[in-house]
């Protein structure tokens, strides 16, 4: 079965909407976004976020200092990370049980240390590729980047991904939207 993320969520709304969807993670993007949040935010989000649902940690060319802060506050349990790897990061995360999800727009990124590499062409903008590719690769292979419901179907048939991340597609005018977050979770699960 395919899972799914629900990504940006940045409000106590957005954590009880996930609640309701059961996506299997969610996500809380620590980088310059409107979506963005501190850690006092995060620590409020994930108390309220149902415990069998993991959060995931985004970072965009963050400090291993400031990825930490968070791993160290317990208020995520991976961390999918943009940018150049900090020197040490993976070993830091592993030794605090936590596992990276790197964000690679080409296989020749991917480092072997990784637990998950994200394909990401948009870099977190939201915007689809002209065409999803299929990698080849001997890590767990997340699919992000403007899925939305009419497309996820797609994506997956030619990925194969065992996640696809989806965030501005599960919202209506910025907001994030139940309905919008119901339909491609039920038909991940489903594929």
């Amino acid at each position: 079965m395919v899972k799914i993320k629900l990504c940006g969520l940045h409000t106590l709304a957005d954590i009880d909407k996930a609640n309701q969807v059961q996506p299997d993670f969610v996500g809380l993007v620590f980088a310059p976004s409107s979506r963005q949040v501190d850690l006092a935010t995060a620590r409020r989000l994930t108390q309220a976020l149902d415990p069998t649902i993991p959060a995931v940690g985004v970072f965009v060319g963050a400090d291993l200092k400031t990825v930490l802060a968070a791993v160290q506050a317990q208020v995520i349990q991976l961390v999918q990370y943009y940018g150049s790897l900090p020197p040490d990061l993976i070993n830091q995360l592993h030794q605090h049980h936590v596992q990276l999800i790197q964000v690679v727009q080409t296989t020749e990124e991917i480092d072997p240390a990784a637990d998950y590499v994200m394909f990401d062409a948009s870099r977190g903008r939201g915007q689809a590729p002209t065409q999803f590719e299929a990698h080849h690769l001997a890590k767990t292979e997340i699919l992000s980047g403007g899925i939305t419901l009419t497309n996820v179907r797609e994506a997956v048939a030619i990925v194969n991904p065992a996640v696809v991340d989806v965030s501005s597609g599960v919202e209506t005018n910025g907001q994030k939207d139940v309905t919008k977050m119901q339909a491609p979770t039920d038909l991940v699960h489903q594929l």
